[in-house]
């Protein structure tokens, strides 16, 4: 059985410009909290496709993550390690979703989550 892929996160140096962009280029609908700091995309397809979101980095790379669904987080990080991978951030409860983030053995970042994360609606 495979895993779907449920989120995507879109990083770099000036979130405010990364938004504007996807916004003018894509027509996608941000929902931008008061702070700043994490605007959460629906790209307004009509059930297609996945939600995601757009962010500062923290260093200012640029970089895009996407999230696989998985019943265990546990049991995929130690999978990803044996098949030469590396965890970034061990399974962490945010309290709306649970998450991690591994590398793949070229650096690609991805996320896994153990629950939906929520829609932007």
């Amino acid at each position: 059985m495979g895993y779907p892929v449920i989120h995507f996160e879109v990083y770099g140096g000036n979130a405010g410009e990364l938004r504007q962009f996807y916004r003018q280029v894509f027509g996608w609908r941000l929902s931008v909290p008061p702070d700043d700091s994490y605007a959460m995309v629906d790209t307004d397809a009509g059930g297609a496709g996945i939600p995601g979101g757009i962010a500062q980095s923290p260093d200012g790379s640029a970089r895009v993550v996407f999230y696989v669904l998985v019943p265990d987080i546990n049991a995929h990080l130690e999978r990803i390690e044996a098949a030469g991978g590396e965890v970034v951030m061990g399974r962490t409860d945010f309290g709306v979703v649970i998450t991690a983030l591994a590398r793949d053995p070229q650096g690609n970042v991805i996320g896994l989550t153990e629950e939906a994360l929520p829609s932007p609606h």
